[in-house]
């Protein structure tokens, strides 16, 4: 089956998908199939976007930490989790939100904080923390990190 995506610049890639195979893929965040996680959220995004950025032939839902289902309307946040159902298996993907430390989707002076405490060694980020703090994408939270969230604080950059 060929399922095309328009990257925008009117170019079309097929992928080829078998008619009962699972697929998850997205235009706009990257997707880790082999460790279950998803970076590269913008901090203020609304489930109802972030869902709209994902493309998969089961059905998706975004959980809080708690499993509870979230609000269309609420911010995606760091450590939410990607939910699909498809043909009774539960797939799970991590979220990481570039920026936002503290998981409420923004990135505010606490997240600074959290990343200097970090830099300062009086805080330790593993796992999805790590990837939401690593905002160059180097693979390690340095002072690039902190330098590039104050600038995004002062509104000097996007994230």
């Amino acid at each position: 089956k060929i399922r095309p995506t328009d990257d925008g610049n009117k170019n079309y890639h097929a992928n080829w998908v078998k008619e009962d195979e699972y697929y998850i893929t997205s235009p706009k965040y990257e997707i880790n199939k082999e460790e279950n996680y998803i970076m590269k959220v913008s901090p203020n995004t609304s489930v109802t976007v972030f869902l709209s950025n994902i493309r998969t032939n089961g059905t998706p839902k975004v959980v809080n930490g708690k499993k509870e289902e979230v609000e269309q309307d609420s911010l995606v946040g760091t450590g939410y989790i990607l939910q699909v159902e498809y043909k009774g298996t539960t797939y799970e993907y991590e979220i990481a939100v570039r920026g936002d430390l503290d998981g409420n989707g923004k990135v505010t002076v606490t997240d600074l904080s959290m990343l200097n405490q970090a830099l300062v060694k009086r805080l330790e980020f593993s796992g999805i923390r790590k990837l939401a703090g690593d905002i160059d994408y180097n693979k390690e939270v340095s002072v690039t990190d902190l330098s590039m969230i104050n600038q995004y604080l002062v509104k000097k950059i996007q994230l």
